[in-house]
């Protein structure tokens, strides 16, 4: 998406946003490509002119399983920085030393992605496919992030929220800031976009049919095992009795038997 289609449409609803040569701000997972000079989110330190990707993360899942990087050659690219946010995934190298090429990681509850390279008429090129293949890495990496937000809590106990919502919810209380979650009950709890799951490990869960204003421990204990001593008594006289049996037999099978 470049600056005019942006200024046009807007970007509610959309999982995966990609911005070519401009960096606004942007509420869900993007790939910012080319992004200019004095950008806040994707900084960087000049241009550069004929680069080539000389390393990168294998075992990233963005660029895991693809082969060739070292062909790609770029013509003019963006010397990135790597901000707080993020860690560089794939490197490239001209006169004047390396830089990060492609930056990733996790900014504000999102996924996004920096990248030095501009996306243009090259991508239909067979010179371009393994910049083809990096930015369809790229945003494949993107869109795994997308997905109900879950969070698993115990009742009555306090849980970070991270950035859920402060309204009001039966079941649960949501408070603070950062905001902190309690819930009040077990079970599924909406809150806002996200799915909360609350365990039963309170025990003012379990006060159904008691009277009284107050929090009744449960009672409800574990059995204790049986000694094991038991046990091999009864083996014992078990044993007694088969061999009680089998002598009978015997005396009888002899009785039967002619002299």
């Amino acid at each position: 998406m470049n600056r005019a289609r942006y200024e046009e449409e807007p970007l509610g609803g959309r999982r995966v946003a990609v911005f070519d040569g401009f960096a606004p701000p942007a509420a869900m997972n993007a790939l910012y490509a080319a992004p200019p000079a004095g950008s806040g989110i994707c900084p960087g330190d000049g241009l550069a002119d004929e680069a080539a990707v000389v390393d990168w993360e294998v075992d990233h899942p963005a660029v895991r399983g693809l082969e060739g990087l070292q062909a790609l050659r770029l013509a003019r690219v963006r010397r990135l920085a790597t901000p707080a946010w993020g860690a560089p995934v794939v490197l490239a190298a001209a006169r004047g030393g390396d830089w990060p090429l492609l930056v990733l990681g996790d900014e504000s509850g999102r996924r996004v992605a920096c990248l030095g390279a501009e996306l243009g008429p090259a991508l239909g090129s067979s010179d371009g496919l393994p910049l083809l293949l990096l930015t369809l890495g790229t945003l494949r990496w993107l869109a795994e992030h997308v997905g109900q937000r879950v969070l698993v809590v115990e009742t009555g106990t306090p849980s970070a929220a991270g950035s859920f919502p402060a309204a009001p919810v039966p079941g649960l209380r949501v408070a603070g800031d950062p905001p902190v979650v309690v819930a009040e009950r077990t079970g599924r709890h909406r809150l806002g976009d996200a799915l909360v799951l609350a365990n039963l490990l309170d025990d003012r869960e379990s006060d159904i049919g008691r009277d009284g204003d107050r929090v009744w421990p449960a009672t409800v204990r574990p059995s204790a095992p049986l000694p094991a001593g038991g046990r091999h008594e009864v083996d014992w006289w078990l044993y007694l009795a088969a061999a009680a049996l089998l002598a009978l037999e015997w005396i009888v099978w002899l009785r039967k038997e002619p002299a």
